[in-house]
């Protein structure tokens, strides 16, 4: 696989160096991925022998770490081959990614623009809470805080958040000719959704209108927001620089608001929901043939904050829903010395999940001090609890790079 890894990154191409380095990068970390993986692969001795019959192993585990493992080589396989721009997608026909979708499938954070769409798509460029959390522990399911795009069937293009994340969507989005319009939803201003912004190119491309929405009576104050990070000291410069044509979102002026998103063609229904956080903020539902998008980062579930609404209400909203990303910060033990702080436990998202008759659940905003070892836990658990519950929700940990089509 090294050997492979090497042999497509010494292909001349007409790309240009920075993409080729890009390409690199992205052979190289999927690489750590998969020496991770085999390093996880060991049997366990009983009675301290190393006689061959005493050798034996957790089957279930055993399972576990070799799906992780041949995931991990296909991420190494799209990666390489993402670099001559295959498409094999035929051959994979009988594997779905959303079979094992709480690993990474797709290149680390691609640059590959999402401009073959047939239906609603999700992409995450960032589903890490608080601050990034770059580094080994956090190489399969990122350190990249909070940003997500959604491409319509129709290719339009809508980001949530301006988190670490959006600096990679960023670079995709100059690279795709086909989007020259993006509504970016903010869906609160704590400093991990925001922090990204200044580094997103396409608000210093005057090729782009960006259309700011933030649930209702949101549009200026968001601008206010991004805004507020070029002022000095805090950015070497003024948002002068920005050459993006900057526009007011939707106008609705209700709590739950169904977003009219500029220049859309209404293909996709767009509607906000209230959190439960300190100082508020909105969390997006998405309509698209049929399929149902929600996304609810930063809500707390278990607490009751000033304005917020009731459980009942997020039971409401994401019922029957095809996909929903839920904020699953905590463990039981950190949420009893963090009740209040605007986040739930992962087990709460999955108890609304169920109760909501979703079909598929992405564990998001994961704690900065979770590593992938920890996560791999917290999955473990929910899917102990669903099949305990006699549930078929399928539960995943959302991961940086991760595509899931609906």
């Amino acid at each position: 696989m090294a050997r492979l890894a090497e042999a497509a990154l010494e292909c001349k191409s007409s790309r240009t160096a920075a993409q080729d380095n890009h390409d690199a990068s992205n052979v190289l970390w999927n690489l750590a991925v998969v020496k991770k993986a085999f390093s996880e692969l060991e049997v366990r001795e009983v009675g301290g022998s190393s006689h061959p019959s005493n050798a034996v192993c957790d089957e279930s585990a055993l399972i576990l770490k070799l799906s992780r493992l041949a995931v991990a080589i296909m991420g190494m396989s799209y990666c390489i081959l993402d670099h001559y721009k295959v498409k094999f997608s035929h051959v994979l026909s009988g594997y779905s990614r959303h079979s094992a979708p709480n690993v990474v499938l797709a290149c680390h954070s691609t640059l590959q623009p999402l401009n073959e769409v047939t239906s609603m798509i999700v992409k995450i460029w960032g589903c890490r809470g608080s601050l990034p959390t770059p580094g080994a522990n956090t190489l399969r399911y990122g350190g990249e805080t909070t940003s997500i795009e959604v491409r319509s069937s129709s290719g339009q293009c809508i980001a949530i958040d301006a988190g670490s994340g959006i600096r990679n969507m960023g670079h995709a989005l100059v690279n795709d000719t086909t989007v020259s319009h993006i509504s970016l939803l903010v869906t609160h201003s704590h400093w991990d959704h925001l922090l990204g912004f200044p580094f997103f190119a396409p608000a210093y491309d005057s090729r782009f209108s960006i259309a700011l929405c933030g649930g209702p009576k949101g549009q200026r104050t968001v601008w206010d927001y991004l805004a507020h990070q070029f002022e000095a000291p805090y950015f070497p410069i003024d948002s002068t620089a920005l050459k993006a044509t900057f526009t007011q979102g939707c106008t609705c002026d209700r709590a739950f608001c169904d977003h009219t998103l500029p220049l859309s063609d209404r293909s996709i229904e767009c509607h906000s929901i209230p959190l439960n956080h300190p100082n508020g903020g909105y969390g997006f539902k998405f309509v698209e043939d049929g399929k149902t998008f929600v996304f609810l980062t930063d809500n707390e579930i278990r607490f009751h904050h000033a304005k917020g609404p009731s459980r009942d209400v997020f039971v409401n909203e994401c019922r029957g829903a095809d996909l929903l990303f839920h904020d699953a910060q905590y463990t039981e033990v950190e949420y009893s010395g963090k009740r209040g702080w605007g986040h739930s436990t992962y087990m709460d998202a999955v108890d609304l999940a169920m109760e909501s008759g979703v079909k598929r659940l992405g564990l998001f905003h994961h704690d900065p001090e979770h590593s992938d070892e920890d996560i791999d836990r917290e999955v473990d658990e929910c899917r102990n609890r669903i099949h305990s519950a006699g549930s078929d929700l399928d539960c995943f940990a959302c991961a940086d790079g991760m595509v899931v089509e609906l």
